[in-house]
């Protein structure tokens, strides 16, 4: 009797485990993996340097306390790089790091593809902003079975100093820092409070909701002028666990069952 229930204990242990390898995400979770091509955003430290403006040439993001001319940010991006968004929509987003590539950075017609956390979602958040205009793009969804999905001019990023799209303002009245002519190096903090990341909301169809996400393409439908920058990507939905990680389950049951079999034979 005790080999009998020991069985079914370690079995049923072993369909939790799995179970809760494939559990629903019941909130929105950052699901950006990599794909970022320009670091927009001044860390708060000694020596902070940007491989690019966030507009076309005058301006950046800059951590809170990062400091240019006589004057500090006072009101910066926060120092965890994670913030809950105005809109309402519940979501938490996180900044890619203030030392590395943080944004996929747009320009006069281009794409740029940026690899997620697989899963099957029924809703992804997106948040960008542009400079020197508003910008717009398609978002083409690629899944694992080869695929694609276009929700044309899908993505809405207004001006980030834009005043009339306040519903969508994910983080607002944000200072900015103000580059050297001609340079990447910063000048002076522009304080006067008005500069917004923008948050856009996309449902998929029910057919996509059925489907694995494994990327997500931008193309850039704003043409020559703005800059359209995309910082996070959130989903809801079921993340796939990489078959990786199941193996790795199953294995350290088996080794569990193989040491609570070798136990009951040094009973029996």
């Amino acid at each position: 009797m005790r080999k009998t229930h020991s069985a079914k204990s370690l079995t049923v242990l072993l369909a939790l485990a799995l179970t809760m390898c494939l559990v629903s995400v019941a909130q929105a979770t950052n699901i950006y993996v990599s794909g970022f091509t320009a670091d927009e955003i001044f860390e708060n430290q000694s020596g902070s340097a940007i491989t690019a403006a966030a507009d076309g040439a005058d301006n950046a993001w800059g951590q809170l306390g990062f400091a240019a001319g006589a004057n500090s940010i006072t009101a910066g991006l926060p120092d965890s790089g994670s913030f809950v968004s105005a809109t309402g929509s519940g979501v938490t987003y996180q900044f890619g790091s203030y030392t590395d590539n943080n944004a996929l950075r747009l320009t006069d017609g281009g794409s740029g593809t940026i690899e997620v956390a697989h899963g099957n979602f029924t809703q992804l958040h997106i948040l960008a902003t542009s400079g020197d205009g508003p910008g717009d793009c398609n978002i083409v969804l690629n899944f694992s079975d080869g695929s694609h999905s276009t929700y044309t001019d899908a993505l809405i990023a207004p001006d980030w100093s834009a005043t009339i799209y306040g519903s969508s303002v994910a983080l607002g009245n944000l200072e900015r820092v103000a580059l050297v002519s001609s340079s990447l190096d910063p000048k002076s903090i522009d304080t006067r409070l008005d500069f917004n990341f923008y948050e856009t909301a996309l449902t998929l169809s029910a057919p996509d909701q059925a489907k694995t996400l494994v990327n997500i393409t931008f193309d850039d439908n704003s043409g020559s002028g703005p800059v359209t920058s995309i910082y996070a990507v959130d989903g809801t939905g079921t993340l796939v666990p990489l078959p990786g990680s199941l193996l790795l389950v199953g294995s350290g049951f088996l080794g569990l069952f193989g040491y609570r079999g070798r136990r009951f034979l040094s009973r029996s």
